[in-house]
């Protein structure tokens, strides 16, 4: 992003600096041969071959700068569109986990709801327990106490036949 933006704008800047060197260098190749022109001989030229000279090496220096850049533009790009690509990647394994994710929450609700369920017969079959053991505790007391109820209840009888032959015993 901002590296690029930067980049680009500096290339734009050398390359605007490069097609005014250009433009500089052409108009004094030009002014150059008119004055050889005008004057017949090359000595007075010095001065501007000098300048001609200083401008075409600014202007292998800002071509070079250019060159540079450009290079450094074209790695960006390269490093840009990798980028991107790992980005869609990335977007792609994101969605996949979340899918993922989503498929796991639901499957976690499911066995929260059929552990509550198995929890919630599990304490009802406790208390069915705890039920039939008190039952089953009352019944046992019912039971002892009819025992002896009955064993004194025979106790009786078997006294009340005792004496209903001893008194049969005495008539006769």
């Amino acid at each position: 992003g901002a590296v690029a933006s930067e980049s680009m704008e500096r290339v734009k800047e050398l390359e605007e600096k490069l097609a005014e060197v250009r433009s500089q260098r052409d108009a004094l190749e030009k002014d150059v041969e008119a004055l050889c022109m005008q004057n017949g001989d090359f000595s007075g030229s010095d001065v501007l071959a000098n300048r001609i000279s200083r401008l075409e090496a600014n202007l292998r220096r800002s071509e070079g700068a250019v060159a540079s850049v450009s290079k450094e533009r074209d790695g960006l790009e390269l490093d840009l569109r990798k980028e991107v690509r790992n980005k869609s990647k990335l977007e792609e394994s994101l969605r996949a986990e979340r899918e993922k994710n989503a498929g796991l929450e639901k499957e976690l609700q499911y066995y929260l709801v059929q552990s509550g369920t198995v929890i919630a017969e599990r304490d009802s079959a406790g208390i069915e327990r705890e039920k039939a053991v008190k039952e089953a505790s009352e019944a046992r007391r019912a039971l002892s106490s009819a025992q002896v109820e009955m064993a004194s209840l025979r106790e009786k009888l078997e006294g009340a036949v005792a004496d209903k032959e001893g008194l049969e015993q005495r008539c006769v």
